[in-house]
């Protein structure tokens, strides 16, 4: 991972410092980890820059607000497709899995009954057994990882960044491990806060 001083972030995400100031106010931004803010300092991770684009891929399915929520929420499966498109000869994808009504108006939304998430090469996506799911899904939204990331270091160059470097670390580094560990436990932490009766069985 390499850091990224704000204007270089501003450069590769293609948006203004009051854009982005913006969006987390309104829960519209999503960065590496779970995290919406920048580290101390305002220091960025290129890692950040590929967050921000897959929300803008994922937005027209989701609204952005609801796209933040995923990359924020499943930092730990992108992060892994970021490693492993680094590391593997084909392009790796980000699969949104959803069951219920499509995201609306609040009662609309309110019907949605599941939504997971998976990433991998498109052969491995095909052979995906859903046994957690308790149908076949209404939607199936995919994200080339690779694709977002190759964009990601085309506009690099263009400002002289050298962003050739992988993004992550091989998915057995122990540090790397602990961040994607977090992130997850993280996530089941919030789960388990929400009532019982809004949970699916």
């Amino acid at each position: 991972m390499q850091t990224l001083t704000p204007d270089q972030f501003f450069a590769l995400a293609g948006v203004t410092r009051a854009t982005f100031k913006a969006a987390v106010s309104r829960g519209e931004a999503a960065l590496a980890f779970g995290t919406q803010w920048a580290l101390a300092g305002g220091t960025f991770l290129d890692l950040d820059v590929v967050a921000w684009l897959l929300v803008d891929e994922l937005t027209p399915a989701f609204t952005r607000k609801f796209a933040a929520v995923i990359v924020k929420s499943f930092s730990d499966q992108w992060c892994e497709a970021v490693s492993a498109a680094d590391r593997v000869n084909e392009p790796i994808f980000f699969i949104v899995i959803e069951i219920g009504e499509p995201l609306g108006g609040k009662l609309r939304a309110a019907r949605r009954e599941g939504l997971n998430v998976a990433c991998g090469t498109l052969s491995e996506l095909v052979g995906l057994k859903l046994e957690k799911q308790r149908t076949i899904p209404d939607r199936m939204t995919f994200i080339n990882i690779t694709n977002v990331m190759h964009r990601a270091r085309r506009s690099a160059r263009t400002i002289g960044l050298d962003l050739s470097a992988p993004f992550c670390p091989p998915l057995n580094d122990p540090v790397f491990r602990d961040a994607v560990r977090d992130v997850r436990n993280s996530r089941e932490r919030n789960v388990a806060r929400i009532p019982h009766r809004f949970v699916g069985s």
